[in-house]
């Protein structure tokens, strides 16, 4: 069983009063759920989700890890900010020239 690493810094600070206060108002609605979705695979980041159910759902939930999804190959609308446009642009550019950064994941 996989356990939270006590070096994990403190997540005071991290979230605004509107987030919070959201997360309260839905803090009821989670405890009829019978599991979460994730934007995952158990084979890249099977130990968090192991950790969620052990830490976060004492095991009384379902999850499933139904992706990744790429929000790049799903989504096909033709505007500004699609993301058909970015992939075009990375096309155009020389080999090895770019930098790609992740900050997380993102739902669909």
């Amino acid at each position: 069983m996989s356990e939270i690493p006590k070096e994990l810094p403190s997540m005071e600070g991290c979230f605004t009063f509107e987030i919070l206060n959201s997360s309260t108002h839905q803090y009821e609605f989670a405890k009829t759920a019978a599991g979460d979705l994730y934007n995952t695979c158990r084979l890249t980041e099977g130990t968090y989700l192991d950790l969620l159910a052990n830490e976060l759902m004492n095991g009384s939930k379902r999850q499933w890890a139904i992706g990744p999804f790429n929000s790049a190959t799903t989504y096909r609308h033709k505007n500004s900010n699609s993301p058909d446009r970015y992939l075009e642009w990375l096309d155009k550019q020389a080999p090895h020239s770019v930098v790609y950064i992740s900050f997380g994941t993102s739902g669909c």
